[in-house]
């Protein structure tokens, strides 16, 4: 039973942990002759002497950096270490030749996976900086030749490899140093003098968190929203330690705290990502641990957890890397929008009726954000930015609703660019996820006026049957410029007077709601029935029979629309819904 419940687990983990994001960013800083801060590459026969330096004329240029070292060593390898190198210097000045100096005991072979990095993406402009055969402890890119262009540069850092052996009984934190010399851009001195960084040991244990949050048992991330009843703790760990973890002799274990109560309990349900139970956890193996004492989140209110993973045994190496990152879940309670109108505009945290609860699952949350500007009313709206391709859902908090009322749902909208958005639509279902937004209530996509003009939609929302329901906004972008904007949602209870249904009994439309094709049932001959849509376009008029008359409205789009029906003694306005 144990490995059914970590299977549940598994891939989900599996894709989470495994998955890697590279970003190339552009360096703003290109070299110039000039002053300002657009810098480009020196003019041929411009000496250095005579350029203008971006930190003023009676500033000392000079190369500035630092080396960090991530990968600490094992004594008796032959093993790579990562290094970040990283600019810190704000005049323009980058380096021809850079040299380290590793430590007795590790000595660079300059072979195996040995990065040769420079240049980077970042300014691919400068000279390449190749990499030299090591020479004792020394291992360096490129040569002191000041050619003003030097290849060795990156702003955001660069992370390059070198393969070292590492001698048998080195033991302990050891100091590795680094020179950088300058271009010979701009005034002098460019170099950057001997500068000492750690490469720290390998520890024996070393359990590091990379993930934990509230599941439920079928593996799927819990997240904010009503109904909630129990979830389980679970953590993703990895050793980055050199030895092998026995599990549960002394043991691994996991603590977490859930709104201030801490519990603590022994990770004897352990598995690897394919869902396998583990006894022991080797360096550099990944696993899941879950907890199988259920959290009871049937309260509502917000459940905070705080995870780590330590070994008690002999004692965990880094306890900086055991804390997972804090996860937070809401059990909001349901807005009864037959009660009382449900409104949201975006302008503080304090509007609990929507905004606390406004959902954005993890795979579809990263473009939507509360902005301060193209506001409808007030300080705030709801902007989903993206880029071609983008398809995103906002999707509110739970709302109760009771079958067969009728709802009126209105909100304020623009595009910021008409053709950026390939897709608009707005749905409502039971769950609060983008597989439970299965009723169109919009046309698809929706339309405005001109680009930046706000625009009122309003639509009818008339749920089958009574129970909990979540509205979902979908915008899909069809450029990198894409803006749609929301504001001043509202739902309200749209209930029929006595009077209003005595008037109906002339005439009688059925079925309402429908799929674009009712009947009109009139009581008088000589009769006639116009249809409008909700910005008040006639898009059907036809002659009424005493009796049943067929209206097929098939082919419009998904929406409210008003029927009138005029006879010799009155006229009735009724509001139909079409749902595709």
């Amino acid at each position: 039973m144990k490995k059914i419940y970590l299977l549940g687990f598994a891939s989900m983990f599996a894709l989470a942990v495994n998955a890697q994001t590279t970003m190339k960013v552009k360096n703003p800083l290109k070299k110039s002759t000039t002053t300002g801060t657009t810098l480009n590459k020196p003019v041929k026969g411009v000496k250095a002497s005579t350029a203008k330096n971006v930190g003023g004329p009676n500033s000392v240029q000079q190369v500035a950096s630092t080396i960090v070292c991530n990968t600490p060593y094992v004594a008796g390898t032959t093993m790579d270490l990562s290094f970040t190198f990283t600019m810190t210097n704000t005049d323009a000045e980058y380096g021809d030749l850079l040299t380290i100096t590793f430590p007795a005991g590790i000595t660079p072979t300059g072979l195996g996976n040995t990065s040769d990095p420079f240049p980077n993406t970042e300014d691919a402009g400068g000279g390449l900086e190749a990499l030299n055969a090591p020479i004792g402890q020394d291992i360096s890119w490129g040569v002191d030749n000041n050619d003003q262009y030097g290849g060795i540069f990156s702003s955001t850092g660069i992370t390059f490899v070198v393969e070292v052996t590492v001698a048998p009984g080195t033991t302990g934190a050891l100091n590795a140093s680094y020179t950088l010399s300058g271009d010979g851009y701009g005034a002098t001195p460019g170099d950057q003098g001997a500068t000492t960084f750690a490469i720290n040991e390998q520890q024996p244990v070393n359990m590091a968190v990379i993930q934990a949050g509230f599941y439920a048992m079928s593996g799927s991330l819990i997240t904010s929203g009503c109904g909630l009843v129990d979830g389980y703790v679970v953590v993703v760990a990895t050793n980055n330690g050199s030895s092998t973890i026995t599990v549960g002799t002394p043991g691994d274990s996991l603590s977490y705290v859930v709104n201030a109560s801490t519990t603590t309990v022994a990770a004897t349900n352990v598995s690897d990502l394919a869902g396998n139970p583990v006894a022991t956890i080797a360096p550099g193996d990944t696993v899941i641990i879950l907890d199988l004492t259920p959290v009871d989140f049937s309260t509502p209110g917000a459940y905070s957890l705080d995870a780590s993973v330590s070994y008690v045994g002999s004692g965990d190496a880094n306890a900086s890397d055991d804390a997972a990152a804090n996860y937070t879940i809401t059990h909001f309670t349901s807005f009864d929008a037959t009660a009382a109108p449900y409104t949201m505009g975006f302008e503080s945290p304090a509007d609990d009726a929507l905004f606390a609860a406004w959902s954005f699952p993890a795979t579809n949350m990263a473009n939507w954000s509360v902005f301060n500007q193209f506001v409808h009313t007030g300080a705030q709206n709801l902007v989903k930015f993206g880029t071609a391709g983008d398809d995103d859902w906002a999707i509110t908090g739970c709302i109760d609703l009771v079958g067969g009322n009728t709802y009126d749902l209105s909100f304020w909208m623009k595009y910021y660019d008409l053709a950026s958005v390939a897709d608009m639509s707005v749905y409502y279902g039971t769950s609060a996820d983008v597989a439970g937004m299965t009723n169109l209530v919009s046309a698809n996509p929706m339309a405005l006026p001109a680009d930046t003009i706000y625009y009122q939609y309003n639509y009818s929302i008339v749920p089958a049957t009574t129970g909990t329901y979540y509205i979902g906004f979908h915008a899909v972008s069809a450029t990198g410029s894409s803006a749609t904007i929301f504001d001043d949602i509202n739902l309200t209870y749209s209930p029929v007077s006595i009077k209003e249904n005595l008037k109906m009994d002339a005439i009688s439309i059925f079925p309402n709601p429908n799929n674009g094709v009712f009947t009109v049932k009139a009581n008088e001959n000589n009769s006639s029935v116009e249809v409008y849509s909700i910005i008040g376009e006639n898009v059907y008029s036809n002659n009424l029979v005493k009796g049943n008359n067929s209206v097929d409205l098939s082919g419009l789009a998904a929406g409210s629309y008003i029927v009138k029906v005029k006879s010799a003694t009155q006229t009735i306005s009724k509001r139909v819904v079409i749902n595709k």
